[in-house]
Parts: C-alpha cells; sequence; structure tokens
C-alpha cells in the first residue's frame, strides 16, 4: 500500500472514530436528560405519597379518638 492510500485510510478511520463519538456524545447527552427527567418524576410522586400519608394518619387518629 503506497503513501497516499495510507494516508486515506487513516483520515477514513480517523473520520469514522470522530462519528462515533459524537454520536456517543449525543446518546450521553439524550440519556442524562432522561435520567434527570426520572428523578424530578420521582421526587413528585415521593411527595404525593407523604402528602397521602399523611392524610392516611390523619384519618387513622381521627378513627381512634371516637
Amino acid at each position: 500500500m503506497d503513501e497516499a492510500r495510507a494516508d486515506a485510510v487513516e483520515q477514513k478511520r480517523l473520520a469514522e472514530l470522530e462519528e462515533a463519538f459524537e454520536l456517543f456524545n449525543q446518546t450521553s447527552s439524550q440519556l442524562t436528560l432522561a435520567y434527570e427527567s426520572l428523578q424530578h418524576e420521582v421526587e413528585d410522586l415521593q411527595h404525593k405519597l407523604d402528602e397521602s400519608n399523611r392524610e392516611n394518619t390523619g384519618w387513622v387518629n381521627g378513627l381512634n379518638s371516637c
């Protein structure tokens, strides 16, 4: 393989590697956003659960005082 052909192959490999890293970075960003969204959803659900538990505790305490 002559030097010009070797350089062309090397350039192609570098371009493919850059493309792979770009795809990896995009996917990583998407996963980070999805994870953050899920974290917020879990926080919201935890607050709702806590509120429901407080309401149920009040209801049970009301029954016990009768």
